[in-house]
């Protein structure tokens, strides 16, 4: 069973399709089901029956103006729901949680290929909130003795599931200036 937060999302949307095409059971959690409340009630209700689950969190505020423009937003559902989703799964059938971070805990990479132990300077409070994600994760796995992995999401470009080319990020911009004839310049 695969629980996935962020479930109409591009990848959350795609991860749902391939893994229900595989025969796995998915639950998609929307946002004001677990929203940082101390009503986590739904998720102790469907972890109770003693099966295995893998937790996939997807949800965040991913626009990088966004959470320039209004931090309390970013920290509230970047970090404070996360945060409260951690507590509440610490004595859950959980055995696997993924969470969605970014290359943006980087900062400015655009010269050089980076690594995985690269070191961290992001440049934007997106990217401080995925480093915050990462150390949460780190020490509930830690505690909890929990497999945790975070990984480290770069451009996407693809299909949605209806076959809709995915239009936000600077691929899919990209792709639009130079469909139109514009010179782009890297």
């Amino acid at each position: 069973r695969v629980l996935i937060t962020g479930g109409n999302g591009f990848i959350g949307e795609n991860l749902n399709h391939k893994l229900q095409g595989r025969g796995a059971e998915v639950i998609l959690i929307k946002r004001e089901q677990w929203d940082g409340s101390d009503n986590f009630l739904f998720l102790n209700n469907l972890l109770s029956d003693g099966v295995e689950s893998t937790f996939v969190h997807l949800s965040a505020i991913a626009d990088v103006k966004v959470c320039e423009e209004d931090y309390e937003l970013c920290k509230k559902v970047n970090i404070d729901q996360l945060e409260s989703l951690l507590e509440n799964l610490s004595m859950s059938n959980i055995s696997n949680f993924l969470f969605a971070s970014s290359m943006a805990v980087y900062g400015d990479t655009a010269k050089e290929l980076v690594s995985e132990s690269a070191q961290l300077l992001p440049n934007s409070r997106y990217g401080e909130s995925k480093i915050i994600g990462e150390n949460l994760l780190r020490e509930w796995s830690l505690k909890n003795n929990k497999t945790a992995l975070s990984f480290r999401i770069a451009n996407l470009y693809g299909y949605r599931v209806g076959g809709e080319i995915h239009s936000k990020g600077v691929v899919s911009y990209l792709i639009k200036e130079l469909s139109k004839g514009v010179r782009i310049t890297l």
